[in-house]
């Protein structure tokens, strides 16, 4: 049975009589599962759009910004949990409402400030590479 290109990596240290074991990289979908852990963690495990009275059981992580951007993808700071309610199941849900993030600042949830500064880091050009993946999980464990 042949190993995979990751089995061999990790053990080419043993192989070459090396101490140091190689790391393996982390993946999107594990930085993803973390970055969702620490955000509810974070919020409580409760929903916080403002006075939401829902009484979900599973809560989800939002981005405040977009994933697509590499520089705020796994930032604690551009996470708001939330119930599926105002998530996207109504017209006041994250994803409907175009004033959600006046919502956030007029009920003191997030202020002005904070959406300027995550604003600034949304523009700031990141490669989405294995350094940048490990200071963000780093970064995200510490939140845990």
């Amino acid at each position: 049975m042949r190993k995979s290109k990751q089995e061999e990596n990790l053990f080419e240290s043993e192989r070459n009589g090396r101490q140091k074991k190689n790391k393996v990289p982390i993946t999107d979908k594990r930085l993803l599962a973390t970055w969702r852990d620490a955000c509810l963690k974070r919020a409580g495990n409760k929903c916080e759009y403002p006075n939401c009275r829902i009484q979900y059981t599973q809560l989800q992580a939002h981005h405040i910004y977009s994933r697509r951007g590499v520089s705020t993808r796994y930032l604690l700071e551009n996470s708001i949990a939330l119930c599926p309610f105002h998530h996207t199941m109504s017209s006041l849900s994250a994803h409907h409402d175009p004033d959600f993030k006046s919502i956030l600042i007029e009920n003191g949830v997030r202020t002005e400030q904070f959406f300027q500064e995550l604003r600034i880091e949304r523009n700031r050009t990141q490669k989405n590479n294995d350094s940048w993946k490990e200071f963000c999980y780093q970064k995200l464990m510490e939140a845990l």
